[in-house]
This record gives structure tokens, C-alpha cells and sequence, in this order.
């Protein structure tokens, strides 16, 4: 009866989660290695680097905005802005990680020569723990790594690579001697209470830096950063191999940067001062000359100081001159600050003296373009600094202070073409008054000229000496506009490595990557795996599953042998499975066995199907009809001794009974193949052939025939019509997806009938079977050959095999 054909099922990708894990336990190997490596990898990292600690502190700053309020209250009390206060964050910061920075806090600390010691897997930085010491000698040095080996306690190996030439060069010199040695010149120095042994067979190295690879070396470490935007708090941190080192070097670090913040704010006081104290020495000369000519005066001329007429007139003459010298300084000063601006490019405030340090009121435009500049350039250096020379920024900036520069000048020569109007008009009134003074006597005349020139003189001396006083009080009264908030401290936990997270990482790489391996495997390769694998490309039934054997040279008398065993209880289930999936009869059924390609266990099914057989009382007869490349697995028979087969009575040349041979094993007889033909295929379509079957089942219960492969040629399709049950062999994990479609594909064209398939060498607790697959478990000890391992014990109970 023609089995009712239904096309394939489509391709189902839903996941069975417990399949799947069971498939990934075959490879719980690859899993176990894969972990052993990745953990191994990751202790490695862990050991062979060096830790690494973040050491911190935090400076207060006072900002712009704070500042403001003391710049007001000196004001207040000086009628200057000499101590005024307020920075930008982002310039302070810049200063602190600038190199001429670092480099004055690297002179003040000891750091031109350090010491490693050669450790298992890393180098160990030494410091202030090192059992010896390198003394320069020479102020200037050159930087060297030198590899220092102690031969005993008088005598030491230094050796260096020569990049030069490419050599590694290498010299013994004596403890405590003068050594010269790469371009170097220093002694070394055992320390006493460290001794020989603390050197002895270990392994040094020696670094000598120039300052300035040790200020870029710490430039680059450091780290400085305005804590959050509302507070004026600047935070510094190292990522630090030697936290103490760094430590101190933080620490000093501050202490340097809040000096240096004092000096910086009295910068202006002593520009003022040294500018005042030349002036005063100016005046001081012509007040001595003046009051030694009014003495002179007196004494010659025998006049006296009281009341005359020309009083009131000397005293309208002494102001007006006055508002002329004045006139005359503010003069001066437009003229030093045109000077400055035209011939430097830098305005520092520590360089230039602001109109407002030495008393001038000039005009605000003055003022605030100066102050504008000076910030402009600081904002400059900033860049510059930090070396983005090619920020456009840094362009914008530039062009706003030569903008600046123009604006200036010319309020400058704005200013003094106004000074220089006001002077002349002082004059006017001046030579006016000295006209109306050549009218009165010629003794009192002079007498109030020289007066004039004293008190000018005395009142612009004393201006000068108040102005100074202010100066030194404002340097005096000077204070730091930062201190140190928290001082550097280092928690002792190491920032890297992080042991738990390489731990944890190891943990991942090892399940994740042999995962990724095992899915590319599985769900890129395209043999049968499963029985699932069979029902999403072909509807053809599943007649029987036949588990692994474990032995490498497979019997089929095992099944006689053991009758219990599994594969014998298999091929029993797949004898009852045929009477189930096909209309065979008890007695005269023949079935064919084939397969896609060679090596699927075809012939050890057929055989083992046909002792099978035969253990059932029933008159059974193996036929081998593949002519081209025969198996024979049966005990000791040797097919290639019967000369006579299959092959001799289709050519005419023996009878049936001549070819049918008998065996040990009772019920069961076999037709060897015979001679191999040229021409298999011819062969079995003759009628002879179909006369030897109807033959044959006249004698026989059961025919069981064993054919070659459909994958690769056409002999089995020459057999077909004479078989009740087609079985066809697939074997795990061997036989191609493309193998089980064509099959398929004839099965829906009507060119196969009766047929199903046999997966073979199906393994245990794999691919989804939990015991061989089709209806069997775990037999705990019902079956002869059950040996199971602690991992298939396992297996079975986490997936609760019964």
C-alpha cells in the first residue's frame, strides 16, 4: 500500500532549550579547556602588572568672582587695586601642569635618579627603600638606563643599550669609586644597614632622568581638574605605581603652587615700588639742590619769610604749578605705557605698571583696555602652554590684542594731546603770574621762586613717599589667595588590576568563546543531527533509532551474543516499528536497505536487521546486491571466497541454489555478491532478477537486501519494485541536509513507496536524545551493556533520566 505522500515541513527555528543544552554538553571539554586557558590568562594579567593607585588632593582657589570683594576693600584702603585678588580656574590650571611648573617643584625633591628591581613578572619601583644609592656628580646629566648587577660587596656590573650603535654595552666597576659610565659621571653607594645580602643574585635597574624628561614624565601623570562648576576647588590626582613618591610629590606640589601664588600677588607692589623708589631719587636730587639754593638765598640777601605782598599771588603760583607737575607725571607715565605698547608684545602684569599703582587718575577707557589685554594675555599663554598652537581660538585671541593694542595707542595719544592742552594752559597762567611777580622787588621776587620750586618738589616727594608706604603695606599685608584643602592621600585599594573583574572576564571569555565556536559548528554545518534535524526537510517517517556502538570494529552477532543488550533491543524496536509504518506481511516481506553515501553503516544495519530475523524462528536470506564496493559484517564469513554470487546467476553462469550459501547461524542464509561486473547496473534489471526474488520467497520468511548507495548511483532503483519496506540509513552527524531533500523530493514525486528512515550511530544524552532517542530512557541496569560514567550518572539525573 502507497503511503500518503505530505509535502516537508517548513524550517522551524524555535530553540528547545533543553535540547540545546544537551548538545552543548558534548562539548564540555572544549568548555573546560577554554575556562582552564582563560582563567590561566587571567591570573597571568592579574600577577604580571603592576598595581596601580590613585593618589589625590584638592587646593581652594579663589575665583573671579570672590575676588572682587577684596579687590574693593584694598581700594578702600590703599586708593589702589595692588592686592587685588580673583583667577581663573582654567588658567591656575593651566599653570600647574605647565613644565617650567613642574620642573622648579622637581628641583626642590630628589627625584634625578630612580631605582626598579627586577620582580617575577614586573619591575618594582623603589623609593626611599632602596638598598643603595647613585650620587651624581656632574650637574648636568644626560638620561641613561642602566641594568646593575652586584658581583659582591666591592664590585658592581652596570650595562646599557647604546641606541647609537646598536650595542649593549657593559663594564664592572668598584663600590664607592668615581664611575663614568654612559655619558654619566656618579658614584654608588651601599647603604649600611641594607648589606650585601639585600643585593646579592638580585637584578637592578637605574634611571637617570634630565629635568626635562622628569617634568614631562609627571606632567603626564598628572591630572588637575576644577572639582564641580560651582566650587572654586581644584583636584588633583596621580595614577600612580609608587604612591608614596607621588605622595610627596603632590604635597610639595601645593605647597610650591600656594608660594608661588603669594609671590605672584606682591609682583605689582614691587613693580610699583622699584618704579616709585626711581622717581623719588629723581626728586630727592632736585629738593636738596632747591633747598640749598633757598638757604644760600637767605643768607646772601638777608631777607625773612614774613607776610608780603606778593603772598597771595606766590601761593595761586604754587598751586598752578603743582597742577603742572601733575600734568608733567601723568605725562611721563603715557609716555612709558605708549613706549611699553609699542615695543613689547607680553602684558603681564608682573611687567607692566597699572595707571591706578602710582596715583594717576587717568581715564577708565585706559584702565579697562589695559585690564582687558592683560586678561587676553594670560588667556593666550594659556593655549600656548598647553600647546595648541593651532587652536582657532588661540587665533581670535591674538587678533583681539592687536585690536586692543590700536584702541590704546590712540586713546594714549588722545590723552596726551588733551595733557598737553591743560600743560600749555598751566603755562599761560603760570607766565602770567611771573609777569605780574617782576613787579614786586627783585629780592622777593626770587624769594617766592624758590620757594616754589621747594614746595613743588616737597609736595611731589612726599606724594611719592605716601605712594610707597601704601606699596609695602600692600606687600606686607600680602596674603595667599589658595591653600591646600585635603592633603595628598592614597586609599591603599588599587585602581588596576582588578582582580575580580579579570577573574570575572576570564570567566565570560571561557564560556562565551567556546560558545560562540560550538553555534558556529552546529548551526553552520549541514549533516543530520537529530531527528528533529530529519522532520524539517523530509515528512518521511522514522522507522527505528540504532545508538553508538562503543566497540571501533562493529559485530552484528552482538545482537545473538547479547540479547539484551541496547543495539539489540534497537534493531527489535525497528522490526516492530516496520509492522507499524508499513503494510508488510508476517511471512514473504522483502526488505531493501540503502543509503545516501558510503560509510552510513548501511551494511551493519541490514545484517544485524537480518539476525534479527532469523533469532525469530523465521527462514531469512541476506542478500548482498552491491555489486560495485560489497560489505559483509557477519562473524568470520569472507564474501571474497564464493566465487560464485549474485554477479554469476544473472549472467547465466550458476542456478539459484548454486549461489544461495548457509551459514552457522541457524534460519539464516546469505547470496554473496560473487565476481564484481563491469556493468552493475544492467545486471540487476534483468529479468532474471525479478525471477530470482519470486524464487526466493517461496523459500524464505523474510528476504533482507542490501544494496549500494542512491546518493551515488542507481542500482538500488533496479530493486525496488521487488521491496515491501524501503529503509534508509542516515547516520548522525555524517549524512549531508542535501542528501535527506532529494530523497524528499522523490518520495513526493511517487518514486519512492514504503520507505523511512534509520538513524544510526546515534550517541547517548546528545543531540536531544535522552536515551538513544524514539521512545527509550535510561534503562538503569536493564540492559546488558549499560556502563555509565559519574558524568552520564549526572547527566541523567539533572535531566531526570528514568
Amino acid at each position: 500500500m502507497k503511503a500518503t505522500i505530505k509535502p516537508a515541513k517548513e524550517l522551524d527555528f524555535n530553540i528547545d532549550i533543553r535540547s540545546t543544552i544537551q548538545r552543548l554538553l558534548l562539548y564540555k571539554w572544549w568548555f573546560l579547556l577554554a575556562l582552564c586557558i582563560s582563567l590561566s590568562m587571567s591570573w597571568y594579567f592579574t600577577a604580571s602588572t603592576i598595581p596601580v593607585y590613585t593618589v589625590k588632593a584638592s587646593l581652594l582657589v579663589k575665583s573671579n568672582e570672590k575676588g572682587q570683594s577684596a579687590a574693593s576693600v584694598n581700594q578702600l584702603l590703599y586708593g589702589s587695586e595692588m592686592l587685588g585678588s580673583g583667577k581663573k580656574l582654567a588658567n591656575e590650571i593651566a599653570l600647574m601642569q605647565s613644565t617650567p611648573f613642574i620642573k622648579n617643584i622637581l628641583s626642590r625633591m630628589d627625584l634625578k635618579v630612580l631605582y626598579d628591581q627586577k620582580g617575577r613578572f614586573y619591575t618594582i619601583p623603589l623609593y626611599k627603600n632602596n638598598p643603595f644609592e647613585v650620587t651624581l656628580i656632574d650637574s648636568m646629566r644626560n638620561f641613561a638606563y642602566y641594568t646593575v648587577n652586584f658581583l659582591n660587596e666591592k664590585q658592581v656590573q652596570f650595562s646599557y643599550y647604546d641606541y647609537f650603535t646598536d650595542l649593549t654595552k657593559q663594564e664592572t666597576f668598584k663600590v664607592a669609586d668615581t664611575i663614568s659610565f654612559g655619558n654619566n659621571r656618579f658614584i654608588l653607594k651601599l647603604f649600611p644597614n641594607y648589606g650585601f645580602s639585600a643585593v646579592k643574585d638580585k637584578t637592578f635597574y637605574v634611571t637617570i632622568h634630565t629635568a626635562e624628561t622628569m617634568a614631562n614624565l609627571f606632567r603626564g601623570m598628572l591630572d588637575a581638574r576644577q572639582q564641580s562648576r560651582e566650587a572654586s576647588i581644584i583636584t588633583l590626582s596621580f595614577s600612580s605605581i609608587i604612591p608614596q613618591r607621588d605622595i610627596d610629590f603632590l604635597n610639595q606640589f601645593m605647597e610650591e603652587y600656594v608660594r608661588y601664588g603669594l609671590e605672584d600677588k606682591t609682583v605689582e607692589a614691587s613693580k610699583t615700588i622699584a618704579f616709585i623708589n626711581k622717581q623719588l631719587a629723581a626728586i630727592s636730587d632736585s629738593l636738596q639742590r632747591v633747598e640749598s639754593n633757598l638757604e644760600l638765598f637767605k643768607l646772601r640777601n638777608n631777607v625773612s619769610e614774613a607776610v608780603n605782598p606778593a603772598a597771595q599771588l606766590y601761593e595761586k603760583l604754587i598751586k598752578t604749578s603743582e597742577t603742572k607737575s601733575s600734568l608733567l607725571l601723568t605725562d611721563k607715565y603715557y609716555q612709558y605705557l605708549e613706549d611699553y605698547v609699542k615695543q613689547n608684545d607680553d602684558f603681564n602684569k608682573d611687567k607692566i605698571v597699572v595707571p591706578s599703582a602710582v596715583g594717576l587718575e587717568t581715564n577708565s577707557a585706559v584702565s579697562e583696555t589695559l585690564n582687558k589685554l592683560i586678561e587676553l594675555q594670560i588667556e593666550k599663554n594659556t593655549y600656548l602652554k598647553s600647546g595648541a598652537t593651532k587652536n582657532p581660538l588661540l587665533k581670535d585671541v591674538t587678533t583681539q590684542i592687536q585690536q586692543l593694542k590700536q584702541v590704546l595707542l590712540e586713546n594714549l595719544n588722545n590723552l596726551r594731546n588733551t595733557n598737553k592742552m591743560a600743560l600749555q594752559d598751566a603755562e599761560v597762567t603760570i607766565s602770567s603770574m611771573e609777569k605780574q611777580m617782576r613787579t614786586v622787588p627783585k629780592s622777593e621776587r626770587e624769594m617766592v621762586n624758590i620757594k616754589r620750586l621747594f614746595q613743588l618738589n616737597e609736595n611731589i616727594y612726599l606724594l611719592l613717599l605716601e605712594k610707597r608706604l601704601e606699596a609695602d603695606i600692600a606687600k606686607a599685608s600680602a596674603s595667599a589667595d589658595s591653600k591646600i584643602l585635603e592633603p595628598a592621600t592614597c586609599d591603599g585599594l588599587p585602581i588596576a588590576p582588578k582582580k575580580r573583574n579579570n577573574y570575572i572576564l576570564g570567566l565570560l571569555a571561557g564560556l562565551i568563546i567556546p560558545l560562540i565556536i560550538v553555534f558556529i559548528k552546529e548551526y553552520l554545518k549541514s549533516v543530520i543531527r537529530n531527528q528533529e534535524d530529519i522532520d524539517k526537510f523530509s515528512t518521511i517517517p522514522l522507522f527505528g533509532t540504532i545508538p553508538h556502538h562503543s566497540d571501533k570494529k562493529a559485530n552484528p552477532l552482538t545482537i545473538l551474543e547479547k540479547p539484551k543488550s541496547r543495539i539489540s533491543e534497537a534493531f527489535r524496536s525497528l522490526r516492530s516499528n516496520l509492522a507499524f509504518f508499513t503494510q508488510v506481511n508476517a511471512k514473504n516481506s522483502t526488505f531493501l536497505f540503502t543509503s545516501s553515501i558510503s560509510g552510513e553503516g548501511k551494511s551493519f544495519c541490514s545484517a544485524s536487521f537480518a539476525l534479527v530475523l532469523a533469532s525469530m524462528n523465521k527462514k531469512t536470506l541476506f542478500m548482498l546486491t552491491d555489486l560495485r564496493k560489497p560489505k559483509f559484517y557477519i562473524g568470520d564469513i569472507d564474501i571474497t571466497t564464493y566465487p560464485q554470487g549474485l554477479s554469476s546467476y544473472l549472467i547465466g553462469g550458476a542456478t539459484s541454489e548454486e549461489i544461495i550459501v548457509s551459514t552457522k547461524i541457524a534460519n539464516l542464509d546469505f547470496i554473496p555478491p560473487g565476481a564484481l561486473p563491469p556493468n552493475p547496473a544492467e545486471l540487476l534489471n534483468r529479468e532474471l532478477m525479478q525471477t530470482l526474488i519470486a524464487e526466493l520467497k517461496q523459500k524464505y520468511d523474510f528476504i533482507v537486501i542490501d544494496t549500494a548507495p542512491i546518493g551515488l548511483v542507481s542500482d538500488a532503483f533496479s530493486l525496488m519494485p521487488y521491496s515491501d519496506a524501503i529503509l534508509y540509513v542516515v547516520k548522525q552527524n555524517y549524512t549531508p541536509f542535501m542528501h535527506i531533500k532529494k530523497v524528499q523530493e522523490m518520495y513526493e514525486e511517487g518514486k519512492l513507496n514504503n520507505i523511512g528512515f534509520v538513524l544510526n550511530d546515534v550517541k547517548m544524552f546528545t543531540e536531544g536524545y535522552g536515551y538513544y532517542g524514539y521512545g527509550y530512557y535510561s534503562g538503569y541496569g536493564y540492559y546488558d551493556d549499560e556502563r555509565r560514567s559519574w558524568f552520564k550518572k549526572l547527566n541523567a539525573w539533572l535531566w531526570n533520566k528514568k
